[in-house]
C-alpha cells in the first residue's frame, strides 16, 4: 500500500510541476516522468508475480539506469532554464 501511496503522492507532484516548468523543460520532465512510470508498471508486476515475457530484475536495473540519466538530463535542463550552470559531469571514480 505505500507504494500506491508515494505514486499517487508523485502523480499530484507531477502535475504541479506543470504550473511552474518553462516550456524547455517540459520535455525533460515528460521523459523522466516516462521512465518512472515504466519502473513502476514493472516493480508492479513483479510485485504481482505476473511480469511480461523476459522481465526481470535485470530489466529493472537497466531502466533505473535509463531514469537516472533522464533525471540528470532533467537536472541539467532545469539548471540551464535557470542561467545557472551548463551539463554537470559526475565525478570520476578513483
Amino acid at each position: 500500500m505505500e507504494l500506491e501511496e508515494r505514486w499517487n503522492a508523485y502523480v499530484v507532484q507531477h502535475m504541479e510541476s506543470h504550473m511552474i516548468m518553462s516550456d524547455a523543460v517540459l520535455p525533460l520532465l515528460g521523459a523522466a516522468n516516462g521512465s518512472l512510470r515504466q519502473i513502476y508498471g514493472l516493480v508492479k508486476r513483479l510485485d504481482t508475480g505476473q511480469p511480461r515475457q523476459d522481465e526481470g530484475v535485470g530489466v529493472l536495473s537497466g531502466r533505473m539506469a535509463d531514469l537516472w540519466e533522464r533525471l540528470t538530463d532533467l537536472r541539467d535542463g532545469m539548471r540551464r532554464d535557470l542561467g545557472v550552470a551548463a551539463r554537470v559531469e559526475p565525478p570520476v571514480a578513483e
